[in-house]
């Protein structure tokens, strides 16, 4: 599709009638890849932690272009290619657990945000070294679902340091992206539900989107669930059908982080946030 603003119409159709239940008409922006070279924070939980997104990002969608900054360091396997990167994540964090707003385990972890008091993105910047960053992911919510209060008061808090340090630093929030089906949830929690975290989820997003959609405060955010299958792009294993029925089928045994081709799809839609961001 050429570079440019297309008028896109999508149709929402009852299978068994054929009745067209909601017509939406919406303008699809179509925007040229980067130009020029960027550097990036991904700042995040285990989604992050697990460096497939951001390696693909910077080794391959930007082809070198996007650099991603950080002081967590692993090498990833996509697509039989390893690659190195370099991010900010930590599995099992909130924006919380940076800003040690609310008490609990993760708050005596390594945090490189920490100054000894408070969250200090400026003191970051200054004890890594870094001249300079060009957009801030903060990839978080997660592990938050149920606590929409705390975590939106501990994004505000990252929000306000990290533009203290430049208010033109574009901010991007993550939406957070969707559990899978009830049996990937079964198999990794066995207690919770499906139906609950996806509740739970709609409402952490609802109050992403009433306070940080905000251009002209250089805060935006980006929809990561509007590419991912619940259904086909989270990991799965074979198990026996029954304790009476050996024969083996196929169930998800994830419910929050996705299979690699699922962080593909969530880096297909990071960087095209950036691009429409920085471009």
């Amino acid at each position: 599709t050429s570079i440019g603003t297309h008028t896109v119409t999508l149709r929402l159709q009852n299978r068994k009638t054929g009745e067209n239940v909601v017509n939406v008409t919406m303008a699809l922006e179509i925007v040229a890849p980067l130009s020029a070279s960027k550097k990036v924070i991904f700042i995040g939980d285990s989604l992050t932690a697990a460096g497939i997104y951001p390696a693909f990002i910077q080794h391959v969608l930007s082809e070198g272009k996007i650099e991603s900054l950080g002081t967590v360091s692993r090498n990833v396997l996509i697509e039989g290619t390893t690659y190195s990167i370099s991010h900010e994540g930590r599995s099992g964090w909130a924006a919380y657990d940076y800003t040690r707003t609310v008490s609990n385990y993760r708050t005596d972890k390594d945090n490189p945000f920490w100054d000894g008091s408070k969250f200090d993105f400026s003191y970051y910047m200054t004890q890594q070294g870094y001249e300079g960053v060009d957009c801030v992911f903060l990839n978080l919510g997660t592990n938050a679902f149920g606590r929409n209060e705390e975590e939106c008061n501990a994004l505000d808090i990252m929000i306000e340091s990290i533009h203290a340090y430049n208010p033109t630093i574009p901010i991007i929030i993550s939406l957070c992206p969707p559990p899978a089906t009830q049996d990937g949830v079964g198999e990794f929690a066995g207690y919770q539900y499906a139906s609950l975290l996806k509740r739970q989820e709609l409402s952490l997003i609802q109050s992403y989107l009433e306070k940080y959609q905000d251009k002209e405060a250089n805060v935006f955010v980006s929809e990561v669930y509007i590419n991912l299958d619940r259904l086909l792009d989270f990991d799965t294993i074979e198990i026996p059908a029954s304790s009476r029925n050996p024969q083996l089928i196929t169930v998800q045994n994830n419910n929050v982080h996705p299979s690699v081709y699922g962080y593909l799809k969530m880096g297909d839609v990071y960087y095209s946030t950036i691009n429409d961001v920085l471009g």
